[in-house]
């Protein structure tokens, strides 16, 4: 899994990403049964922040998901932590984004973590725990000799068994994805065909005003990282408008819709937990599985979820899910999906993070 950081500049802190298996993809969050899947704080060999080995990967980091993790719906979290302001009077600045997926595996079964490595957000930290008030420039830059950083949280889970296997068949997402129908995707919204017409004059300008109904409704729903297939629809809109006022009464016309995602940064690097990552055997004998990561909605700005290639970690880079819609031409005239409720972090204010 692949995940892109951005607006990281100059902080310096740790960075770690957390998961929780939920019942369903608008279960919430809150509360327990976190567990985190990689962290990493201050090497004091290599004297880099986490932060900063990220910003030498143009804000892309990879990790590996545990190939024994059941099958089923998920919150990933991940956060960054500057520290660079840290006083007794000021806390960690946490920066912090969540998204929905679907891990198809052919593993099954309960997720039992270990009580000691299962966690509530918020609840996780205290406002005096030693990792949140270290300061850099005395513990840490300017120390000598320079101090070890008490990580946050808890050690990582990385379970190398589950109680119960499949026998080789993958469970898949059956809820919660996107609608067959769907055309083109902005965030949580999705744009579907409007209703199809002949020789209709009062049909057409009512299709029209149907796609133009959708695309109000985009750029309502768009979230922080903008609205850019709302344009994208506005174009179809546009040349279903033209072909009305050419009184062509017959539609929905052929209107080819490409996504326009964002570009991809650059290459994945090789995943920060390749090697230093523990296996928690307490289960029973280890399983052979297929994994892979669906992501089932938006995420937050600051992070993307990318699936990465199964046979490499470090060459090639797997583009932002494109969600090419299909050709149109008929289609059923209903309105565009209500969206899909926005994963919760499990974090409100930043404060309040830091409560017990």
């Amino acid at each position: 899994m692949a995940l892109v950081m951005r607006h990281l500049h100059f902080h310096k802190g740790p960075v770690a990403v957390y998961a929780k298996r939920l019942s369903s993809p608008s279960a919430d969050a809150v509360g327990s049964g976190w567990f985190k899947l990689w962290g990493e704080g201050y090497d004091m060999e290599a004297d880099k922040w986490a932060t900063e080995k990220i910003i030498e990967t143009n804000g892309l980091i990879s990790i590996k998901i545990p190939t024994a993790l059941p099958a089923g719906n998920y919150l990933f979290r991940p956060e960054v932590v500057a520290m660079h302001n840290v006083t007794p009077e000021v806390e960690p600045q946490f920066y912090i984004g969540c998204a929905q997926v679907f891990l198809e595996s052919s593993v099954t079964g309960d997720l039992n973590v270990p009580a000691e490595k299962s966690v509530s957000i918020p609840g996780y930290l205290k406002k005096d725990d030693p990792s949140v008030t270290y300061n850099i420039y005395t513990d840490e830059e300017y120390a000598h000799p320079k101090k070890p950083y008490p990580m946050m949280g808890p050690e990582p889970f990385v379970p190398a068994a589950v109680a119960k296997a499949s026998s080789g068949k993958v469970t898949r997402q059956a809820s919660g994805g996107i609608p067959d129908d769907c055309l083109l995707v902005n965030g949580n919204w999705c744009g579907v065909e409007v209703a199809s017409y002949k020789d209709d004059l009062q049909g057409c300008w009512n299709a029209v005003k149907d796609c133009w109904s959708q695309a109000d409704a985009c750029w309502a729903q768009q979230p922080a990282s903008g609205g850019r297939n709302c344009e994208v629809w506005g174009g179809k809109c546009k040349d279903m408008d033209a072909h009305c006022s050419a009184k062509d009464f017959t539609g929905p016309p052929a209107y080819e819709l490409k996504s326009d995602d964002y570009a991809a940064p650059g290459p994945i690097p090789a995943a920060f937990n390749a090697d230093d990552a523990p296996l928690d055997t307490s289960s029973s004998t280890e399983v052979s599985s297929t994994t892979r990561i669906v992501v089932t909605s938006s995420v937050a700005v600051t992070v993307t979820v990318i699936p990465t290639p199964e046979a490499s970690s470090s060459t090639s880079f797997q583009s932002i899910p494109d969600f090419t819609p299909r050709p149109t031409g008929t289609g059923t005239g209903q309105p565009s999906h209500t969206p899909k409720p926005k994963p919760h972090c499990g974090g409100r204010k930043r404060r309040r993070t830091l409560q017990s």
